[in-house]
């Protein structure tokens, strides 16, 4: 039996967990059935069980009017009330085509943007925030992105769902985890901060006319060269950088603090943001790393955060060096620490010239013999 069509099968119970995750509130009964409120919608009524022959009638009513408050489709809303453990992230993309339609090599540039920043927010779940990833995944990111399912566009242009479950197949809370398998919640928590940070990197670079410092910066969130790229490719890449929509809803099972949020992309922003993707793996693959600036951070033993002027260099010799404003972190002797401890106190700056931490899990130069000074 198809959802379309009034069934038995939605479940009164399931409902009435779906109105609450949706901020409608119950207000007594009317011949039996529950009688849901919110504010600008019309009433629904809810048989709290099937006993009677109408209350099928009841129920099927019950969707249409939800559906259209919602302004989706009837199948799509009995999805998400038969599925109550999925996260669903989705990506609202704005192509020249009619509403509901998207170009060929649009949609499989889009797809493709899709899958490596879910696989880059599991890579990043795993093994830990990094410049660049590379090689092979892991069995558990396979697993994960075989879990995850993209549904049907609805209207707005043309909008990709992409429905994740909160946990492994097998596993029906996140409290207890069982095996090594990445949690569905976790990556898209992760994939929800990364691209926040993203969005306020690119944000800053657009409204100050900034370089791209503020991606360097933020790289300890999970932004990475992979994920930039990813992201650029929704709005098809630095050749077309049209806007993009980001979203999150979130499972109803496992309540969470974080907001139902749209992070919408302008074209100007784009375009950082595909650029930030060269420069984050430029900075990966570099020969060299140089930064002029003053003490940001001091963390014991041996670390300092240093904000300033970053010079990447190529590992090419035909490419010149980078420039950027950002901060690294930079590991010290207690010597060099305590002479950091001084040029804080005295307002001085530090100059630092070494090679980037190729495995550290945020932004770290490893300064050369000789290579620490105060200025």
């Amino acid at each position: 039996m198809g959802l379309d069509r009034p069934t038995t099968a939605i479940d009164p119970v399931a409902l009435g967990g779906y109105l609450v995750s949706r901020a409608w509130e119950r207000h007594g009964s009317w011949r039996g059935a529950d009688v849901w409120q919110k504010a600008g919608h019309a009433r629904l009524l809810v048989p709290p069980r099937i006993e009677y022959p109408d209350d099928d009638e009841l129920l099927w009513a019950a969707i249409r009017k939800l559906a259209e408050a919602e302004g989706r489709s009837t199948r799509e809303l009995l999805l998400d009330i038969a599925e109550p453990a999925v996260d669903i992230p989705f990506f609202q993309l704005h192509p020249n085509s009619a509403s509901g339609t998207i170009p060929l090599p649009a949609a499989l540039k889009a797809i493709q943007g899709i899958h490596d920043a879910l696989k880059v927010s599991a890579q990043t779940v795993e093994a830990g925030p990094k410049l660049l990833y590379t090689g092979h995944r892991s069995k558990y990111v396979d697993q994960f992105l075989h879990d995850v399912r993209v549904g049907t566009t609805r209207p707005g242009s043309y909008i990709f769902d992409v429905r994740v479950p909160v946990a492994p197949a097998g596993q029906l809370t996140l409290d207890w985890p069982m095996t090594s398998e990445l949690s569905g919640r976790a990556v898209i928590i992760q994939l929800y901060q990364a691209s926040k940070a993203v969005h306020s990197a690119a944000t800053y670079s657009v409204q100050q006319l900034s370089g791209l410092g503020s991606f360097v910066e933020v790289t300890g969130e999970g932004v990475s060269a992979n994920l930039c790229r990813a992201m650029a490719a929704l709005g098809g890449g630095a050749e077309q950088c049209r806007p993009f929509d980001i979203g999150f809803t979130w499972a109803r099972v496992e309540a969470t603090d974080l907001p139902t949020a749209t992070l919408s992309f302008t074209q100007p922003m784009v375009r950082v943001v595909a650029r930030a993707a060269a420069l984050l793996e430029k900075v990966a693959r570099s020969g060299g790393a140089a930064i002029t600036g003053t003490v940001e951070t001091l963390k014991r033993p041996d670390s300092v955060q240093i904000k300033g002027l970053l010079v990447t260099e190529s590992p090419s010799a035909e490419a010149g060096p980078d420039t950027a404003e950002g901060a690294a972190w930079v590991s010290l002797t207690p010597t060099q620490f305590q002479q950091a401890i001084e040029a804080l106190r005295d307002n001085r700056s530090l100059r630092v010239r070494g090679s980037f931490a190729p495995d550290s899990r945020r932004l770290e130069i490893l300064p050369a013999p000789g290579g620490f000074e105060v200025l």
